[in-house]
C-alpha cells in the first residue's frame, strides 16, 4: 500500500480515561481515534493506560522516526537509521 493511501489522523493524540475499564485516544481537532477496553480484567488499568498512551504517542514516534531516517548515512547512525526505516514501514504499510 502506498504511503499516500495510508494517511493517519494528524496528531497530537491524547488519552482520556473516559470509558469504564479502558481509555479513549482522541485527536482534539479530529475526535475519537481508538479506545482500549479490558472488560474481562485480563490486563488491568495500568496496562490498559500504558497501551492507550503508546497509541497516543504514535504520530510523534512516526515523525521522530522519519527525522532519524533522513540523517546522513554514515558511521554509527546506520543501525539507527535502518531501525527507524523499519518502524516507518511498519507504521505506514510500506516495505522497509
Amino acid at each position: 500500500m502506498s504511503r499516500e493511501a495510508m494517511k493517519h489522523t494528524p496528531g497530537p493524540w491524547v488519552v482520556d480515561p473516559a470509558v469504564r475499564q479502558g481509555f479513549t485516544v482522541y485527536a482534539p481537532k479530529e475526535g475519537f481515534i481508538v479506545g482500549t477496553q479490558d472488560e474481562e480484567g485480563r490486563y488491568g488499568a495500568v496496562e490498559s493506560e500504558a497501551n492507550a498512551r503508546l497509541i497516543a504517542a504514535a504520530p510523534d514516534l512516526l515523525a521522530l522516526a522519519e527525522r532519524i531516517a533522513r540523517l546522513p548515512e554514515h558511521g554509527h547512525y546506520l543501525v539507527l537509521i535502518d531501525e527507524a526505516r523499519t518502524a516507518i514501514a511498519k507504521a505506514t504499510g510500506e516495505k522497509a
